[in-house]
């Protein structure tokens, strides 16, 4: 699945490039945007046809509710050793990386707070996030790293990458997968405008 995954989206760089004029990109943005709702309309259908799912999510264990604040901590951990390595700053690093993988929120509260240089940064190093996702979720599944495979999506495993947690595992595991998203997800308009504030 990771071969497809990457292949795809190799296959939508060079379409980008050599074949979609411009002026077709905004519908095809749009587009995106009601592909993917239908994606997850398709999850939510197949979660609601599994009987004695929620017995099964009592089963669950509590820990598993920490794996937004595992997750996010990783996150910001990796933004401050790279604000560090990379000269950018302490809090340049930690607002990139509290951008969760959402790339196109946390991009633009940063560059109201620190200009479109480092705007552009947040922009692609959340979106290589989500394509590193794409391509490692399905094989952290098939090697048996459990719940810590959503880890790589961060907030995107509530929308882009929960189809990925649908196919490689089970209706626990992608609900696991939509609440780690949302949680993160709620984080970012917080704790971006927070820590770009001290740029």
């Amino acid at each position: 699945m990771s071969i497809i995954l990457l292949s795809c989206v190799a296959l939508g760089v060079l379409a980008g490039v050599l074949v979609i004029p411009p002026a077709l990109v905004p519908l095809l943005s749009g587009a995106t945007h009601y592909i993917l709702l239908a994606v997850l309309f398709g999850v939510g259908l197949e979660l609601g046809h599994t009987r004695g799912l929620i017995a099964r999510l009592k089963k669950v264990a509590p820990v598993a509710l920490l794996l937004p604040l595992t997750s996010g901590l990783g996150s910001l951990l990796g933004g401050l050793l790279g604000g560090i390595i990379l000269g950018s700053g302490v809090y340049a690093g930690l607002s990139i990386g509290a951008g969760f993988g959402w790339y196109s929120l946390s991009s633009v509260i940063i560059a109201d707070f620190a200009g479109p240089e480092l705007a552009a940064l947040a922009f692609l190093t959340n979106v290589f996030r989500e394509i590193i996702a794409i391509i490692t979720m399905p094989m952290l599944f098939g090697r048996g790293f459990g719940l810590a495979a959503l880890t790589p999506g961060g907030a995107t495993t509530m929308d882009t990458t929960l189809a990925i947690v649908s196919r490689m595992s089970d209706q626990e595991t992608t609900i696991i997968a939509f609440y780690h998203g949302l949680s993160l997800s709620l984080l970012v308009p917080l704790l971006v405008p927070l820590l770009a504030s001290r740029i």
